[in-house]
């Protein structure tokens, strides 16, 4: 004859290791989606890069073009004078291109350019060369030049679209009755939330592309780096807890279910003797 009171302890700590908590398994549940769905929200924040706004310059400028050599002007007599004013000697001329190329992902409108060159003694020619690449874009964009501003030495010009990988380059002239064997021409696109770069000068960028990250660039890979490791425990608590389940073996009612009809059978039998 059996024991009852070893059936009873055995059932007992049979049903002291149940399986998973439901509560247990809710939660994990609950984490993993909610890692899902916050992990698919900062990858699409950290992936889908903002579109780039860049606008590159270009510029090339030539000496005073009217220094000529000492042997010429031994054997040449020359002069250049002004159509307006015949008896001003032109003694100073320069040539100035500056070419503003779209590098960005998106098109720019409303561009406001301004041309000053520094120094009051040079006069600009405010009727520019314009070309474009390509070619044909010229005719299909607007260029409109500000008539208000009175000063010789700048002018400023509005283009009306500027798509990516196309370019406008404008070329100017620069005058003066007096000597001068250096003038400095600058060209300034201006737009809101476009970076201007001239070529042939070092970005920060290109400098230290780590420690020069701004700090919201920093934030971002500490956030992704968090969301990485928390999905990593959660995966790893699950496997744990799946490869302790299998060890246990049987769930814990079912082999309650089984003592139980154990103990039926043993208590039959023990009425049974009882009534002999």
């Amino acid at each position: 004859m059996i024991d009852s009171s070893s059936e009873e302890t055995e059932l007992q700590n049979e049903e002291v290791k149940p399986s998973w908590s439901f509560s247990y398994i809710a939660l994990i549940i609950v984490l993993s989606i909610a890692n899902i769905i916050l992990g698919g929200i900062l990858g699409k924040y950290f992936f889908d890069q903002p579109e780039k706004r860049i606008l590159t310059v270009t510029e090339t400028q030539t000496e005073n073009l009217l220094n000529l050599d000492q042997k010429v002007y031994d054997e040449i007599i020359t002069s250049y004078t002004l159509r307006n004013t015949p008896s001003e000697t032109v003694k100073s001329y320069f040539r100035y291109s500056a070419t503003i190329r779209n590098d960005g992902d998106m098109g720019v409108e409303k561009l406001k350019v301004f041309v000053q060159v520094n120094g009051s003694d040079i006069i600009l020619v405010k009727s520019p060369s314009i070309t474009t690449v390509p070619p044909d874009i010229h005719q299909a964009i607007t260029l409109q030049q500000n008539k208000k501003v009175v000063e010789a030495s700048k002018d400023e010009w509005e283009v009306s679209l500027l798509n990516p990988h196309e370019s406008i380059t404008f070329t100017y002239i620069g005058y003066s009755t007096k000597e001068i064997n250096n003038a400095s021409f600058r060209l300034v696109p201006r737009k809101k939330d476009w970076e201007v770069i001239r070529e042939g000068t070092k970005t920060l960028s290109e400098s230290n592309p780590f420690f020069e990250k701004t700090n919201t660039e920093i934030l971002r890979m500490l956030i992704m780096l968090a969301c990485m490791h928390t999905f990593l425990l959660i995966f790893l608590t699950l496997w744990i807890l799946f490869f302790e389940q299998r060890s246990r073996g049987p769930f814990g009612p079912q082999r309650s279910r089984k003592l139980f009809e154990q103990r039926g059978v043993h208590d039959e039998s023990d009425n049974s003797a009882d009534s002999t």
